[in-house]
């Protein structure tokens, strides 16, 4: 019983805490990719439950060379996600957008209302393409992104980029998370139209993260544990010369 104050129970609750929190079930990555303007409606490219997934290259509607590499839970903290690299190229005669998106459901700690922090970095971005564009979401009923109710979508951030070597970065708060949840990254790929179909392409990377506390909080912290310390050491040696002080006076009265 952790209730108990003995030494050794106490140091075997504890150690049963660490090794619970550290059995962090696999959530479920999945990829897919959808293009209105070609008739494709959110074709899943693949599924993975070893906190990793991976696919590419592969054509996608008008794309070609479509790569997708995803990593999440346990592989990395929870609830974070990371997509290390998307690229595809593409262009036709007329304009045409790919979204492709990366779901991790069935996270389940932690819980609460979360800040997370949403990434975007462009690495390669050569005409015709027009635009990236990085939506991210959070499902708190743990529904997989193009398989479910679009309205149990929350949006934490819209971030778009026009050129390689763009980042963009937002903080948002979640809504009050008590269960299973899931959290998407949709990439939305734009194209401009040309007469030669030259072929443009695009590389990026984008991330769902916890915010990082503050650089200094841990400084902060470490001085307050210092003060006391210091304030404890102060008022022992205190209570020291009054013992001796008292102990003396009573040596003289005597």
């Amino acid at each position: 019983m952790c209730w108990r104050k003995a030494t050794i129970v106490s140091t075997a609750c504890a150690l049963g805490i660490i090794y619970q929190t550290s059995l962090v079930r696999a959530a479920t990555i999945s990829l897919g990719y959808d293009e209105a303007s070609a008739g494709v409606s959110f074709t899943v490219l693949t599924t993975s439950n070893s906190g990793s997934a991976s696919s590419g290259p592969a054509g996608a509607g008008t794309f070609t060379g479509l790569t997708v590499t995803a990593t999440g839970t346990p592989n990395i903290p929870s609830p974070n996600l990371t997509t290390t690299d998307v690229s595809v190229s593409g262009g036709e005669t007329s304009p045409e957008a790919l979204d492709v998106w990366i779901t991790q459901s069935g996270l389940t700690a932690p819980l609460g209302v979360l800040s997370l922090l949403s990434s975007l970095n462009v690495t390669t971005f050569t005409a015709p393409s027009e635009s990236v564009q990085v939506t991210t979401y959070i499902d708190p009923t743990n529904g997989e992104y193009g398989a479910l109710n679009l309205g149990s979508l929350v949006t934490l951030a819209t971030l778009t980029c026009t050129s390689a070597g763009c980042t963009q970065s937002s903080t948002n708060n979640t809504p009050n998370l008590s269960g299973s949840y899931a959290e998407t990254i949709e990439y939305t790929i734009n194209m401009g139209g040309t007469q030669t179909n030259q072929q443009g392409s695009v590389g990026a990377s984008a991330d769902i993260s916890a915010t990082p506390l503050p650089a200094a909080l841990p400084l902060f912290a470490g001085g307050l544990g210092l003060v006391g310390l210091l304030a404890g050491r102060r008022k022992r040696r205190l209570q020291l010369w009054l013992r001796e002080f008292v102990g003396l006076n009573l040596v003289r009265l005597n």
